[in-house]
């Protein structure tokens, strides 16, 4: 019997407990899109009960709903903004019919959430323009975003890579749900969003055509009222006097604040200000709750030396955040987009869609003396019409 010295057997269990100690930290591999559970939340919504709700003036008369639809709240695995495994969840809207049709998918974002629990997973009817779309025959996927609904975290509000990566993989997750329900899809994918859903619309266009264009392609998307041109929104704002929506300021820089650690709420936002805005954004608070807690005039919300700094510097720390990673006008579209916006809009500024149509070389469809609120109905009225022009696969099944 062979015999080992202690120095031979000290080596051995050396390189035996190294072993395993590598096999227990190995970080799991990254199932993205991998659904986690789902249930149905809405048995049925007539496309009566859908156009009930409907204001008539504003409505196209091809946009009203006329499918019955169903929902689900479906969770799944994503990335967080630094690229690690998390659990995000959405709704799922499904068009019913009784003959056999292939469906088109559709993803709709939505508008600016501020409490975690305002979100289509939790209660379906949150997500109106999800039940309108889907009510015109889209398979609608409408996910929450990080940081809402069960993710936990501050929402990664106006970020592109945040806000794109988990629309990627609940179109995965989609894909799948509707595979296992024997829902068919007619192969197409449209894109739409209004006001930070009209952001995200614009940011997931981009990232799948630059990174997975492989697994997906886009037949057309509607980006509606977004802040796609952040850094020149940016700087106008901060030149006007007041500003109705500060929460929306305080948002951006939290995210910000949080994904890049830059720690210097100080350094941009004045006392009592400072104070209160890493407290504002936990997921628990509404947005009036959180504009109550500011203040409108832009002089006292913010540093002197930071709006002189942002609007003067273009090497600005912050402004160079916002131009390099999250502004989104240094790209060329190649799937068909078309954007909404009203001319009297002054939250997000309607300046934003001129330079963006012209930057990107697209199609601005304005609603006159329409703001940020009018413009809403009749930019998804018109954009569903303009989304169904592309659906050429709709029909029975052979």
């Amino acid at each position: 019997m062979m015999k080992y010295s202690k120095a031979t057997m000290f080596l051995f269990l050396f390189v035996l407990l190294f072993t395993l100690g590598c096999e227990d930290n190995h970080e799991p591999e990254i199932q993205r899109g991998e659904i986690v559970s789902s249930k149905k939340t809405l048995p049925l919504l007539t496309a009566e009960n859908i156009n009930q709700f409907l204001p008539s003036d504003s409505i196209h008369a091809d946009a009203w709903a006329e499918y019955n639809i169903e929902a689900y709240s479906v969770q799944y695995y994503t990335i967080d903004v630094h690229g690690k495994q998390t659990i995000a969840s959405g709704a799922i809207y499904v068009p019913l019919s009784e003959t056999d049709v292939s469906f088109p998918l559709a993803s709709v974002h939505h508008g600016t959430i501020f409490r975690r629990e305002d979100v289509a997973s939790v209660n379906p009817y949150y997500s109106g323009e999800g039940i309108w779309i889907a009510g015109n025959g889209f398979v609608v996927a409408c996910p929450d975003g990080l940081g809402l609904g069960v993710s936990d975290g501050i929402h990664p509000y106006i970020h592109a890579k945040g806000s794109a990566e988990p629309v990627v993989d609940f179109l995965r997750a989609c894909r799948t749900f509707v595979t296992e329900k024997g829902i068919e899809l007619n192969g197409q994918l449209f894109l739409a969003g209004y006001s930070e859903g009209g952001y995200v619309t614009m940011a997931t266009h981009k990232t799948i055509e630059e990174n997975y264009a492989d697994e997906f392609q886009i037949t057309a998307s509607a980006p509606m009222a977004g802040p796609y041109d952040i850094e020149g929104m940016a700087t106008t704002l901060l030149s006007w006097d007041t500003y109705d929506q500060p929460a929306y300021l305080g948002y951006v820089f939290m995210t910000y604040n949080t994904i890049y650690d830059l720690n210097n709420v100080h350094e941009v936002f004045q006392s009592p200000y400072a104070e209160k805005v890493p407290f504002l954004y936990d997921g628990t608070l509404n947005g009036d709750q959180i504009r109550d807690s500011l203040t409108i005039v832009i002089a006292d919300l913010f540093q002197p030396s930071f709006i002189e700094g942002f609007t003067t510097n273009p090497e600005h720390e912050l402004r160079t955040l916002l131009l390099e990673e999250n502004t989104l006008l240094n790209w060329t579209p190649e799937a068909p987009i078309q954007i909404y916006h009203g001319s009297a809009d002054v939250i997000v500024p309607y300046s934003v869609a001129e330079i963006t149509a012209n930057a990107l070389n697209i199609t601005l469809v304005t609603f006159e003396n329409r703001n940020h609120s009018t413009a809403a109905i009749p930019s998804i009225s018109e954009a569903i019409l303009w989304l169904e022009s592309y659906v050429t696969l709709f029909a029975e099944n052979p």
